[in-house]
């Protein structure tokens, strides 16, 4: 099975992130996430829910994010997690995706966990949401189809 797994990923059909952590072991042992390079070729091969347009959502953001040069994670602390955190040259960020929802409190928590977490004050963190637009203890929430717009 973990063969076939691979040639998704050598055929860049998938990709996998890690967990973002200082230690080599705990980016391995960690399980990863999995992320689809194509939506349409996602919603062909799996059965659509009514909770899929969050999950689409956080696909469409990976598939902004990745980059070459820059590298993506996912954070967990013991309250949530934060859905991506990526590092090029200097620049940190740390985002959530909660599209269609309230944001709930524990990924805002996550969000400001991560920056102490990764020891920098300076990181950008952002909440991409349906429609909402505001700053709110340090955590920019940015409508997706703006993120997009901004992230080309």
């Amino acid at each position: 099975m973990l063969e076939y797994v691979s040639y998704l990923e050598r055929t860049d059909l998938v990709r996998f992130v890690p967990m973002f952590s200082s230690s080599d072991k705990a980016q391995r042992v960690n399980p990863k996430r999995v992320f689809t390079l194509d939506n349409g070729l996602r919603n062909a091969v799996s059965f659509l829910l009514a909770e899929d347009e969050e999950r689409l959502a956080k696909n469409l953001v990976f598939q902004a994010l990745d980059k070459p040069n820059r590298q993506i994670f996912y954070w967990r602390d013991g309250g949530g997690s934060v859905d991506f955190v990526t590092r090029e040259d200097k620049e940190f960020l740390g985002i959530n995706v909660a599209y269609g929802r309230e944001p709930d409190p524990a990924g805002m928590r996550s969000l400001l966990a991560l920056r102490g977490a990764a020891g920098r004050r300076e990181t950008d963190l952002t909440v991409i949401t349906k429609d909402t637009e505001k700053t709110e203890s340090g955590i920019g929430f940015v409508p997706l189809w703006k993120w997009l717009l901004a992230n080309p």
